[in-house]
């Protein structure tokens, strides 16, 4: 069983605390948001939150033998229609490293 992790941001602190398993929450630095770790790692081996930002390569053009990529921001967000971890309109593949949040 993989362990439940979670992140709140701290308003005046700036900064996030990290917490693990079952918790009673805080009340000096609940700010009325958890992110929930995803249990995904970007290509550096970073834990990917909810709520953060992933910089991905795309093909410019689908099914190239030699494609030209570009540079894409995606925030990582569940999606309960489809019961996965996304970015943007795709599922969560190795190859995308985080570069912030969306509390950052």
């Amino acid at each position: 069983m993989k362990a439940l992790k979670f992140r709140i941001y701290d308003k005046d602190a700036k900064k996030f605390h990290y917490l693990e398993g079952v918790f009673n929450m805080p009340d000096p630095c609940y700010d009325g948001e958890v992110q929930q770790f995803t249990g995904l790692l970007d290509r550096l081996g970073k834990e990917i939150y909810e709520g953060d930002i992933v910089k991905c390569l795309h093909p410019k053009v689908l099914y190239q033998t030699n494609p030209e990529y570009d540079e894409v921001l995606h925030e990582i967000k569940w999606s309960t229609k489809e019961g996965r971890w996304t970015y943007g309109h795709s599922n969560f593949g190795s190859g995308g490293e985080i570069i912030g949040n969306i509390k950052e």
